[in-house]
């Protein structure tokens, strides 16, 4: 079943109105916590993703060199509640603080709207005496409300059955239609975790943007996402093949029980012959029962 959402950036908050320091509130940064990841699993949080991770915080930190703050609560030595953000800091736009950049949702980890003020006061206290301009979310929508977003887009949640049959026809018959065809005219897909692979990928991504007149990110950023997501089985990356030419690729992550499209490229006249079966083939990587 496909489910489209509403996902809101919750908006953009001027530090300037500093609310009193709330107590019992820890910023830290954890790259500097090798249990990062079991601590943030052991919350057993239903809105935790890859985002929440130290692998994405690597790959945000080495390629783009943001300052990780993290405000964490912690109750009994175990992890309570989290606002993840990153410090930026531009020569352009000045400092600011985001949860988190170039990521389309990361909520913060919070039981209540009680507990998430609590790591918000902090948060803004912190920025006034860093020089923050601005705090920004992509995510918790649900603990400020009536708060006006900044930026809406749409989200889609995908349930994927674990028979490869039954989700194959599930598919609208047009994606049906694309993937047999894909098939008859020679395309084949492939699942790496390599860095020649991902150097594939940024090839067909940046001939695609250039089209757009869009410049592509940095390799850095890849190579980076190779190191710290890929190379532990964190993530793959799917490329489909017409007589051993790419045509298109997409790169997924997971965790837990959820595999997310990350981003893909394609040459244009090839798009719908392989959008289908770059999915297909995705969630047969994966092997969960969830996908986002």
């Amino acid at each position: 079943m496909l489910t489209e959402n509403l996902i809101t950036a919750p908006g953009i908050f001027p530090v300037a109105e500093a609310p009193s320091r709330a107590t019992g509130v820890q910023w830290i940064n954890p790259l500097e916590h090798s249990d990062w990841d079991g601590r943030v699993a052991d919350q057993n949080h239903p809105a935790r993703s890859f985002f929440h991770s130290a692998a994405w915080a690597n790959v945000l930190t080495e390629t783009y060199g943001y300052k990780p703050v993290y405000f964490v609560t912690n109750e009994f030595g175990a992890l309570h509640s989290l606002l993840p953000l990153m410090e930026v800091d531009s020569g352009l736009t000045g400092k600011r603080a985001v949860a988190l950049p170039f990521t389309d949702n990361c909520d913060p980890l919070c039981a209540d709207t009680i507990g998430f003020k609590e790591l918000f006061r902090n948060a803004v206290e912190f920025g006034k005496l860093s020089g923050w301009k601005y705090l920004e979310f992509r995510g918790g929508r649900k603990f400020l409300n009536g708060t006006p977003p900044s930026l809406s887009f749409y989200g889609h949640s995908l349930d994927l059955p674990p028979d490869e049959n039954a989700f194959f026809g599930s598919l609208k018959s047009s994606v049906r239609r694309a993937i047999r065809k894909s098939e008859k005219e020679g395309v084949r897909t492939e699942i790496s975790g390599e860095l020649d692979a991902v150097k594939t990928f940024y090839s067909l991504q940046c001939k695609a943007r250039k089209k757009h007149g869009l410049p592509p990110q940095p390799f850095s950023f890849f190579r980076n996402i190779h190191r710290h997501v890929l190379a532990k089985n964190l993530g793959i990356v799917v490329l489909a093949r017409r007589k051993k030419t790419p045509v298109a690729g997409a790169i997924f992550f997971h965790s837990g029980g959820q595999a997310i499209f990350i981003n893909s490229a394609r040459r244009t006249k090839h798009f719908s012959i392989c959008a289908g079966i770059i999915s297909s083939c995705g969630r047969r990587s994966a092997g969960l029962r969830g996908a986002a």
